[in-house]
């Protein structure tokens, strides 16, 4: 008998417990969709609208942090890497081919059927030590998703709502305008003004969700590369940690010199318990959807017609994030505070990371 469990692939006991997972995150939606249903209002009233004034920065703020993100990375690395790593690593950091390590399988919905495509953090969960393995755990739970909906709902969709509605209130008033002269302005005539009107005939709110998911999806394209060093691998992610933590913090002095409130910056105690059941609720209703659609372009994208078709090994990720972001948009629109959006992300940062974390240990 035990030579028979031996004998009984590894990859069998990942695949049905993959499979558990599919299925029980599918059917805790499920009963979350009809629960709201049920409710008197239908789940219309879950998330509350709360109105609050236009975001007091400009988009010359958002180009600031931005940069500032992008760049103090880097800046760090030159000045960190010569310290931390070895001459050798900094020179190549890309591991010869005979050297890489030979991908060990996951059940998480988020990685591919080809490890090639495998996120960086997956593969160092792989291959990394347990000191390791906790600082990226660190890293992915909770300063990455307060970071991201920091930078991409507060900083940029809050920007951007203020642009729409500057939009809409410049709309009306050419039109007015129009209406009282009795023909159409110049600008009215102008084909960029109805361009901008239909872009403002849309839901309020909907052309900052979208802009701002497009963006925050584009930016987590990924396709099969090199293997890196893992002493590489522990550096860039510690530096990107530090980096996020370095964006929220300046990124917050920045936007109060230019009259941000508490209220602006997305944050209310008062109403903390009420936006983290709000994100929890959310992240329990739309975990199934998400983590089947990840898994489903994920075996489609590893079809040998389709990798050579597009030429490249694909990760399924900028889709699955793009839906994912909309609903943290909508969140973010729908009460103008971080913590709903913010749960929602460590939710699913946390669940994934849990699977990933169940399927080494088992391999």
């Amino acid at each position: 008998m035990q030579a028979l469990l031996s004998e009984t692939p590894t990859i069998d006991l990942l695949a049905s417990m993959e499979a558990m997972f599919l299925s029980t995150v599918s059917v805790v939606s499920v009963i979350t969709a009809v629960m709201l249903t049920l409710r008197p209002d239908h789940g219309r009233l879950l998330v509350p609208y709360q109105p609050r004034r236009q975001v007091p920065w400009g988009g010359g703020s958002v180009v600031l942090i931005f940069l500032f993100h992008i760049y103090i990375p880097i800046l760090l690395a030159l000045l960190l890497a010569p310290l931390v790593l070895d001459p050798a690593i900094i020179e190549n950091p890309v591991l010869p081919a005979s050297a890489e390590s030979t991908p060990v399988e996951t059940t998480t919905p988020e990685s591919e059927t080809d490890q090639d495509a495998a996120h960086q953090v997956v593969k160092l969960i792989q291959r990394g030590e347990p000191w390791m393995i906790l600082v990226v755990c660190f890293s992915t739970f909770l300063i990455t998703p307060i970071a991201e909906e920091f930078l991409f709902r507060l900083v940029l969709q809050g920007f951007l709502e203020k642009v729409e509605h500057r939009s809409r209130n410049w709309l009306r008033a050419e039109m007015r305008e129009s209406e009282r002269i009795g023909h159409l302005t110049e600008a009215v005539s102008s084909g960029g003004f109805w361009i901008l009107r239909l872009l403002c005939s849309l839901p309020r709110g909907a052309f900052s969700i979208v802009m701002t998911s497009g963006l925050f999806a584009m930016l987590h394209f990924r396709a099969a590369g090199d293997e890196y060093h893992l002493e590489w691998l522990m550096f860039a992610i510690a530096l990107t940690a530090i980096a996020n933590i370095l964006t929220v913090i300046v990124g917050t002095l920045w936007l109060r010199s230019r009259g941000a409130n508490a209220a602006d910056l997305g944050w209310d105690l008062a109403t903390l318990p009420l936006d983290i059941r709000n994100g929890l609720v959310t992240f329990l209703l739309i975990a199934g959807p998400i983590y089947l659609l990840q898994k489903g372009l994920s075996t489609v994208l590893a079809q040998p017609w389709v990798v050579e078709m597009v030429g490249v090994k694909l990760a399924p990720d900028p889709v699955t994030i793009f839906l994912f972001s909309l609903v943290l948009g909508f969140l973010y629109l729908r009460t103008h505070r971080l913590a709903a959006s913010v749960t929602v992300h460590m939710a699913l940062n946390g669940t994934t990371l849990m699977m990933i974390l169940l399927g080494t240990t088992v391999q």
